[in-house]
């Protein structure tokens, strides 16, 4: 018999998207599974849609708790849920009729503890996108390898588009973060297992839309939250794995552009937070200035950077001024 996964969809204020999700999910062609819809306290009418859609079909569960983000949602999932195996969806996303059947075989064939695929950007005009170029093959590899992937940016850091064995989760949970939360547990759990198995071919439907957590604009010091946990990362990246550690010093070299160029735009001092900033930079970016492997810009902003940060800036300014243009 095949084993029991359990798929859980957190769900807060999504109700003109949530029955999409689930109908995808219910349509599965692999038939042994859970569905958890997590409602985290959603005043929009959909915990109450939660409930009419467990009515219509016994594999679904539903979990009603006060609003407290979505890491918590998902750990209040993993709690109850039964399989052995654990996938997450986010509820307003859609997957491929065999998302689950992909995943799980890429573990079976693999012996692996975790599975990973690729996914479209669907934007709200119906335009769908595929933001990786889509090789139709799967690797088998260690979890080390397959981090470095998600750190040049060839792989998604999304707790979604993938499946873990059950027993990831007895030591690994959720935290909340201001931002990145999907992105630090998935470094975690690859950096506490040996196999993975990975494919750009998509199966899972990222859903854009204006109102979504993960686009709305934030404050600028979240971005320096965000630097503050890769910092804190760093000790955890091998050295002796030169490709683990050069992937590792080009994400974090990236993070700490991105959130410097967004505090250049406070209307507060920061200039603490900056110098903790450069000083990240001019001590990782000796690895991605040599690395084939690291994306153009981030080797170009680490070349401009040897000059100072304030080379740094004027490039900026003169490259917005361009785009405004």
């Amino acid at each position: 018999m095949k084993p029991l996964i359990s798929v859980i969809v957190p769900v807060y204020n999504v109700k003109d998207y949530l029955s999409r999700c689930a109908e995808s999910i219910l349509e599965q062609t692999y038939d042994n599974f859970e569905l958890i819809l997590v409602d985290d306290g959603s005043s929009d009418g959909s915990g109450e849609l939660c409930d009419a859609l467990a009515q219509k079909d016994s594999r679904i569960k539903v979990l009603h708790k006060k609003n407290d983000g979505v890491a918590y949602a998902r750990n209040s999932g993993l709690d109850i849920a039964k399989g052995e195996y654990i996938t997450f969806v986010d509820s307003d996303d859609h997957v491929d009729k065999d998302y689950i059947e992909f995943l799980y075989n890429l573990i079976a064939d693999g012996g692996c503890e975790m599975s990973m695929c690729g996914y479209y950007n669907e934007y709200s005009d119906g335009k769908i996108v595929n933001p990786f170029k889509c090789e139709h093959e799967v690797h088998f590899c260690s979890a080390a390898f397959a981090l470095s992937e998600i750190f040049y940016g060839n792989l998604s850091a999304s707790s979604c588009c993938k499946m873990y064995k059950r027993e990831i989760f007895d030591k690994i949970r959720f935290e909340k973060y201001t931002l990145g939360e999907d992105t630090f547990t998935t470094y975690r759990i690859l950096l506490s297992i040996k196999k993975t198995a990975y494919t750009s071919i998509p199966k899972y439907y990222y859903y854009y839309r204006a109102d979504s957590a993960t686009h709305i604009t934030c404050d600028y010091y979240r971005f320096y939250d965000y630097v503050m946990l890769s910092d804190s990362l760093a000790s955890r990246i091998p050295k002796t794995d030169k490709r683990l550690y050069n992937a590792f010093c080009n994400r974090f070299v990236e993070n700490n552009f991105y959130a410097y160029m967004k505090l250049r735009k406070c209307d507060f001092d920061c200039k603490r937070e900056q110098n903790h900033i450069a000083k990240n930079i001019r001590r990782y970016r000796a690895p991605v200035l040599f690395d084939k492997n690291a994306q153009s810009r981030t080797r170009m902003a680490s070349a401009i950077s040897l000059f100072s940060m304030h080379a740094v800036d004027i490039v900026y300014d003169i490259m917005e001024k361009l785009n405004k243009q």
